[in-house]
């Protein structure tokens, strides 16, 4: 896999440099790129310099001049509402936060073309939280915000709820490389905290150790992207064995000695041992409120549906589903999907809920609520200014997870809602 690498100051990525095998140096356009290999992967290495159109810059250039598949965007930050001097943030999403068109009946830091808060897909989140997991560096979630300039006060910027931290490329290297359809993971070093007596004197004192701290947490990274090859875990279990190995040939030659094996692939390392202990996996995410929506639909019955649960702090408490037969049904398990993401939401805005992680996998349920995508539809015009008027009562955070792909709360709803048509 070819990785690209941008940090904006020599002192975050310097120790990266001089670990590359074979490392050569050459320059494009007036910019220095490093490049060499870590095992079996080609890693490209720019220092952008501060700021986000050079963070734009080097990303841009990693993706379409070296086929980068994968950008890790490192360096430090300040630290806003829970945060701490030192602490590590991985970016569950970015925001350009001094972005502002609000004037046409945009949000603030929403972009035309993108959701305001820019992510990483979910599966390079949780490689990541496995990685450093493993190498045993604690770490919070939460969203970053970007802009051109040092904040000093939270008068500088416009907050958003779960947002960790502000720096100054971040936003920009994940927009870029959403429009070039390529991965990217974000991690940042807490150096000051905006606000703080002393902010920065304290810059001044952490940038350093925490830009080295930077350097050193990808350049383990790396190494266990490498180690890990196809990042994948082999889980193998018969009558008397268990085990978990990360080589499929090694996998291999263990299966071949047993009778009655059965074994699968993970990308998660705990999704393997629930494999193996015959334990229901039930995902990473901790988020106080969460919610999964499904819908069905079925020809012979003439009726669609929906299916949705509630989980709070990792417990099921509600579980809901209802069958339709009215004009919405020309649309399928698509009306029965925004129905549920709409009865859900408003569930949550009637229980007094201010947050909601809403997990679903038809890709309109938080493109048209966000205003991303224009709806043609009646049934897509109700969703969108139900949702306006939500919006205003509750901060609804969207994770798309694939239909069919053995998620147990997506599984779950989805029987729910082919049982209401049964109803």
């Amino acid at each position: 896999m070819r990785i690209g690498i941008v940090g904006a100051m020599n002192e975050e990525i310097s120790l990266i440099c001089n670990k590359l095998e074979n490392l050569k140096k050459i320059v494009e356009h007036n910019i220095d790129i490093s490049f060499g290999k870590i095992n079996d992967n080609e890693i490209y290495i720019i220092s952008s310099g501060v700021g986000k159109v050079n963070a734009s810059v080097a990303t841009s250039m990693l993706i379409l001049n070296f086929n980068c598949e994968l950008i890790i965007n490192t360096g430090v930050a300040g630290g806003i509402n829970d945060t701490n001097t030192k602490d590590v943030i991985l970016a569950t999403g970015l925001v350009q936060s001094d972005f502002d068109i609000s004037i046409f009946g945009r949000e603030k830091g929403e972009i035309p073309g993108f959701d305001k808060i820019l992510k990483p897909n979910e599966e390079d989140i949780k490689l990541i939280e496995n990685i450093l997991k493993e190498l045993d560096v604690d770490y919070k979630k939460g969203i970053i915000l970007t802009q051109d300039r040092f904040v000093t006060g939270y008068d500088m910027f416009e907050n958003v709820d779960g947002s960790l931290a502000t720096e100054m490329e971040g936003a920009s290297v994940a927009q870029t490389a959403i429009k070039l359809n390529t991965r990217f993971v974000i991690i940042r070093y807490i150096s000051d905290v905006v606000g703080k007596e002393k902010q920065v004197e304290n810059y001044d004192l952490f940038e350093s150790e925490m830009s080295h701290l930077s350097s050193s947490i990808t350049l383990s990274l790396l190494n266990s992207l490498s180690n890990k090859k196809n990042n994948k875990y082999y889980a193998i279990k018969a009558d008397d064995y268990q085990n978990i190995v990360s080589s499929w040939d090694e996998a291999k030659e263990i299966i071949s000695k047993l009778s009655n094996s059965k074994y699968k692939s993970f990308l998660n390392i705990n999704e393997a041992k629930a494999f193996i202990n015959d334990e229901i996996y039930k995902g990473e995410d901790d988020y106080e409120w969460m919610s999964y929506v499904d819908g069905s639909f079925d020809k012979d019955k003439n009726k669609y549906s929906y299916g949705g649960i509630l989980i709070h702090n990792g417990e099921v408490i509600e579980s809901f589903n209802k069958s339709f037969n009215d004009d919405f049904i020309i649309h399928h398990n698509v009306a029965g999907e925004v129905r549920g993401a709409s009865y859900v939401i408003n569930h949550a805005i009637k229980k007094g809920i201010k947050e909601l992680h809403l997990y679903f996998d038809y890709e309109g349920i938080s493109k048209f609520y966000s205003g991303l995508w224009k709806p043609k539809t009646e049934l897509g015009i109700k969703y969108q200014e139900f949702a306006e008027e939500a919006k205003k009562k509750i901060n609804v955070i969207f994770h798309k997870v694939k239909s069919h792909s053995n998620n147990y709360y997506n599984d779950l709803v989805d029987k729910l809602a082919k049982d209401a048509l049964n109803k």
